[in-house]
């Protein structure tokens, strides 16, 4: 999957960090009055949130695993073991969770990756003083440390950022019009009765894009407290038929007493590769647990290339 994009350097989003200018309306179905004030809070608490969070880090536990389920036949096996694939990979890592101030606001995030697999991998510099060093990057610049963060992950899938608050996008009051909302079912989540209030994107383009750049609409859940608007989890999920990729993310978000706001500490990732040979179909399960936050106090910029719209 590929973002979408009106200038270059927003490519660094990668498959699942896209921002859209200009999308064209559409009329959902409006949600009852209940959810429509639900929705309403949830917007604040967002636009609250992405200001209080700001730029953090945080250690991340990373487990891939890579499963085939056509190898319980023989042949099936032997094709799929081939050049005895990586079919477990742990890595801990620095995560470096950056709100991106210039010239959008967004989120995009990096590992500094420090052990594979129990193995030190401080084959280069660390990642913190770099920024430090050079806070304003061009795209090309932002391109290369988003594959370095990516260099050790396992599957066909190519994922190259994680951000678990990507799906925050989805209840931005900017953005809530693109989607049809409706409340599923009250469930009770973190000691918190929430609303489960389901989303589907309506509006073309879409935020974020397949391969060719072909709309690749995203829908889930984001489970809200209906009195506060706090989210206390999102599950976000996209089918690319051109691919056969079929992906679905759920984060969950608990309190932290140092900074004094909920954050992410468990990202689930699940990407099913269905390709119309039947031998080469992939399941990689990926859990990322995260602890220790702090705060990162640099304001990173991405340059935007004069002349380029």
């Amino acid at each position: 999957m590929k973002p979408t994009a009106r200038r270059r350097h927003e490519r660094a989003a990668a498959h699942l960090m896209a921002v859209v200018a200009g999308a064209i309306a559409v009329v959902c179905a409006a949600p009852t009055q209940g959810a429509q004030d639900v929705l309403a809070r949830a917007a604040a608490y967002v636009a609250a949130y992405e200001h209080d969070l700001g730029s953090v880090i945080a250690e991340e536990r990373y487990r891939q695993d890579v499963s085939f389920p056509a190898a319980a036949d023989p042949i099936g096996t032997a094709a799929l073991l081939l050049g005895n694939p990586v079919r477990r990979r742990e890595l801990t890592s620095e995560f470096l969770l950056l709100r991106v101030s210039e010239p959008h606001q967004l989120w995009l995030g990096l590992r500094d990756i420090l052990s594979v697999d129990g193995r030190s991998t401080r084959d280069r510099a660390p990642l913190q003083p770099r920024l430090q060093r050079n806070p304003e990057m061009s795209d090309g610049e932002f391109d290369a440390l988003v594959n370095e963060s990516a260099r050790y992950n396992i599957g066909r899938v190519r994922r190259n950022v994680n951000v678990p608050t990507f799906a925050l996008m989805m209840v931005r009051a900017s953005e809530q019009s693109r989607f049809s909302f409706e409340k599923r079912e009250e469930r009770r989540l973190a000691g918190t009765l929430t609303w489960a209030m389901a989303f589907e994107e309506r509006a073309r383009p879409t935020l974020i894009r397949g391969s060719g750049g072909a709309d690749l609409p995203a829908a889930g859940i984001v489970s809200v407290d209906p009195t506060s608007g706090r989210v206390i989890e999102t599950q976000l999920s996209t089918d690319e038929p051109s691919t056969q990729v079929r992906t679905q993310i759920t984060v969950k978000y608990r309190p932290n007493q140092k900074l004094g706001i909920w954050v992410p500490i468990e990202m689930r990732e699940r990407y099913h590769v269905r390709p119309a040979n039947s031998f080469a179909e992939q399941i990689i399960d990926c859990v990322a647990t995260y602890s220790n936050f702090r705060r990162f106090e640099v304001d990173v910029k991405l340059r935007v290339p004069q002349g380029v719209d």
